[in-house]
């Protein structure tokens, strides 16, 4: 059975220091699943063959192998406040001694829809931990009517991000942070966005849109193109892409790899490498000091379109108010978020999030419970937050 090998085994594994290990390991085990990989273990080659030689006592005769949550950098590891990619990171610094590399980054894309309590949880993570995590915000472009490419972000941190709790808008010293050029007021990230495209669509003559399953440009924008901005502006030409989705969740990941693959990226499952899945997730916060005050399902953005819908019905039912600012951009926009379910007027002439809140209040425990257990109702596509 094969062994897996971190940087507390250095000794064993015969180096003289942690950084030592880190240095010949990140050497070892390189699969050639993109050219640039494939480079790399062309010109790394002879020091692959030392390195087994020196884990020869350690491997006792197992087949050596790195764990999955060594990461090979540049790597940016995406935290989204859940649960899953949370211990993800544990075990990424447990597999690298409890520090991540120079050229590896934490990064987290605040929507301004996520919970109060994720951010808490998030803040309890880096300071707990003592991990920095790089906090990011979509900003409209510049010039009002902007193509989406000319997008911006910001940096913010726990103090300074866009809470679900505030309101919409915050104007001159309220903003909390210094505005940009062209921000006249500092927007929830959200309705920037919807700013954005709102205007850009307008200039063409084009009706406005809501995000959809099948353009998902809120996690187009806010998510993937606000990290890959800031880490291009850092230098950063291409990366390794570090995705916390488990191995219980074989759709997602198939998705998951077409969404986030690019030119730059190369997306990476630790999680399904190493065969996690929720109960081993829940096992481990269960064991911890601290977890995340949110019921299994309303982390990230509170009620987004990509949930379930026994996830979105439950959530409506226990927080209806949340569904508020979902119905207040359908009706500015025209149009619904799930067309695939909520697209056709209730006999009130509901739709929408409006006709999903009003299903919501009339079902009970059992409702809901057998509509999980039907099978009907999964979750649609992975966001690039994931969990």
């Amino acid at each position: 059975m094969a062994r897996y090998a971190n940087l507390k085994d250095y000794e064993k594994c015969g180096f003289a220091s942690r950084g030592a290990m880190q240095r010949a390991l990140s050497l070892c085990s390189l699969s050639a699943k993109s050219e640039r990989e494939a480079f790399k273990a062309k010109v790394l080659r002879g020091d692959r063959a030392q390195l087994a030689e020196r884990l020869e006592s350690f491997n006792s005769g197992a087949e050596f192998k790195r764990s999955p949550f060594f990461i090979e950098g540049p790597a940016a590891i995406g935290v989204s406040g859940g649960r899953t990619s949370g211990y993800m990171l544990w075990r990424i610094l447990e597999a690298h001694g409890g520090q991540l590399p120079d050229d590896v980054v934490c990064i987290f894309q605040n929507t301004g829809k996520e919970r109060d309590e994720t951010l808490d949880f998030l803040h309890e993570i880096e300071t707990r931990w003592n991990v920095p995590i790089i906090w990011l915000e979509y900003v409209a472009p510049e010039v009002k009517g902007g193509a989406p490419r000319t997008s911006r972000y910001r940096r913010v941190t726990y103090e300074t991000a866009y809470r679900n709790s505030w309101p919409d808008q915050f104007d001159g010293d309220q903003a909390k942070v210094d505005l940009l050029p062209g921000e006249e007021v500092r927007r929830r990230p959200f309705n920037a966005m919807f700013d954005c495209y709102t205007h850009y669509r307008a200039a063409k003559g084009e009706p406005p849109v809501v995000p959809n399953i099948r353009q998902r440009f809120c996690t187009g924008q806010m998510k993937m193109k606000t990290q890959s901005r800031y880490l291009i502006d850092e230098g950063w030409d291409d990366w390794t892409g570090v995705a916390g989705i488990r191995h219980d969740e074989p759709r997602r990941i198939a998705n998951a790899r077409l969404s986030l693959l690019s030119e730059k990226v190369e997306p990476i499952f630790p999680l399904n490498d190493a065969k996690v899945d929720e109960d081993e997730v829940m096992a481990f916060w269960a064991s911890q000091d601290f977890d995340l005050d949110l019921e299994q399902g309303e982390g990230n953005c509170d009620i987004c379109f990509l949930k379930s819908v026994p996830k979105q019905l439950a959530i409506m039912r226990r927080y209806p108010h949340l569904a508020s600012w979902w119905i207040d951009r359908e009706k500015e926009v025209g149009d619904v978020f799930r067309r695939d379910l909520s697209r056709k007027p209730d006999a009130e002439g509901r739709t929408g999030f409006a006709k999903m809140l009003a299903r919501a209040q009339n079902l009970s425990d059992r409702d809901l419970k057998q509509m999980v257990n039907s099978g009907m109702y999964a979750d649609t596509i992975p966001c690039s937050c994931t969990d």
